[in-house]
C-alpha cells in the first residue's frame, strides 16, 4: 500500500512541476524512479521512454475527444450555451498551455473549476 502512496506522490510531483515541457517531465520522471527509489534500471527506463514517447499524442487526442463527446461538443446533446461555454473552455485552456506556457494540471484545474461554475 504504502508503494502506491510513493507511486502517487512521485507523479503528481512530475505533473506539477514539469512546467518546461517534455525534456523537464523527462529529467524528473528518470530522478524519481531511477536514483530516489531505484524502481527501474536505466535500461528500461529508456526502453519505457522510447515506447511511451509516440503514445502520447494519441492518449491525449483519444481524452480530448471523450471529454468533446461528453460536454456535447460532438453532439446535439445539450443546448448552445453549454457548447459555447466548453468550446470556450477548451480554447482558454489551449492557449493557456500552448501560448502562456501554463502547466496543463493548472489550466485543468482551472476549466475544472470554471465549468462547475458557468455549466
Amino acid at each position: 500500500m504504502l508503494l502506491y502512496l510513493f507511486l502517487f506522490l512521485s507523479f503528481v510531483q512530475i505533473g506539477l512541476f514539469s512546467v518546461g515541457g517534455d525534456a523537464s517531465a523527462q529529467a524528473l520522471l528518470e530522478h524519481e524512479v531511477l536514483t530516489l527509489h531505484h524502481w527501474l534500471s536505466p535500461e528500461a527506463c529508456t526502453d519505457l521512454m522510447t515506447l511511451l514517447r509516440p503514445l502520447v499524442p494519441g492518449l491525449v487526442v483519444a481524452a480530448a475527444l471523450l471529454m468533446a463527446k461528453e460536454a456535447g461538443l460532438l453532439a446535439d446533446a445539450t443546448d448552445a450555451w453549454h457548447k459555447g461555454v466548453s468550446a470556450f473552455l477548451f480554447v482558454a485552456t489551449v492557449v493557456g498551455v500552448r501560448v502562456y506556457r501554463f502547466n496543463p494540471l493548472f489550466m485543468l484545474l482551472l476549466y475544472g473549476v470554471a465549468g462547475c461554475l458557468l455549466l
